[in-house]
């Protein structure tokens, strides 16, 4: 595994502030020539800075792996309400944005960033369904869509996906999700389930 910062990886932007601290504290130990005032108020403005060039060079390689991945800048911890950096009254590398507050652009930056999300996170979920985006038409027709990661609104390709947009309940054959079990033994019954069965299994033999 590489070292890089994961996104929204808010101990690991600790652990590197913390880190930036102790070495500025242990530069300033060093000043035993200057007056008992100069000494302090010139180690307190040399930490800062120290720290300031930490978090921008924290800032610019989280930065560049999003561009890379053309993931969302959003700060996930404090949609849920939980952000480790507003409580220490320290600048967030991630941007704040309160759920009513959400552009368009910030909810399709939302679901794309889902997409790539392997763990699920049951209060990120419900600030995610709470917006209200509406699943693709084309892609829950064809099973493609030509705005691909670029799309705005939702496209199931898998259980995981089905549950962050509020559907517990999927079908493999036919790649759809549902919100009760009624409606997944409904399905199972119809015939647009059995005919796609039936097509699976012909290309099984």
């Amino acid at each position: 595994m590489s070292n890089e910062l994961s996104l929204n990886d808010l101990d690991a932007q600790l652990a590197a502030l913390e880190a930036s601290s102790s070495d500025s504290d242990a530069s300033s130990s060093s000043e035993d020539e200057r007056s008992p005032v100069q000494v302090p108020r010139e180690a307190k403005k040399r930490k800062l800075n120290d720290e300031e060039k930490a978090q921008e060079k924290l800032s610019n390689k989280v930065l560049r792996k999003k561009m890379r991945q053309g993931l969302s800048n959003l700060c996930f911890s404090y949609l849920t309400g939980k952000c480790k950096f507003d409580e220490m009254g320290k600048p967030c590398l991630f941007s704040h944005v309160k759920p009513e507050e959400m552009t368009d652009a910030d909810k399709a930056e939302l679901i794309r960033e889902l997409r790539h999300r392997k763990r699920f996170d049951p209060a990120l979920a419900r600030v995610a369904q709470n917006l209200n985006i509406p699943m693709c038409r084309m892609y829950k027709k064809t099973g493609q869509c030509k705005q691909g990661e670029k799309c705005k609104f939702w496209h199931l390709r898998n259980e995981l996906d089905a549950r962050w947009k509020g559907m517990e309940f999927w079908c493999d054959t036919c790649y759809l999700g549902f919100t009760s079990e009624e409606q997944l033994k409904e399905h199972k019954n119809g015939k647009t389930h059995k005919s796609n069965s039936w097509s699976w299994q012909q290309q099984s033999w």
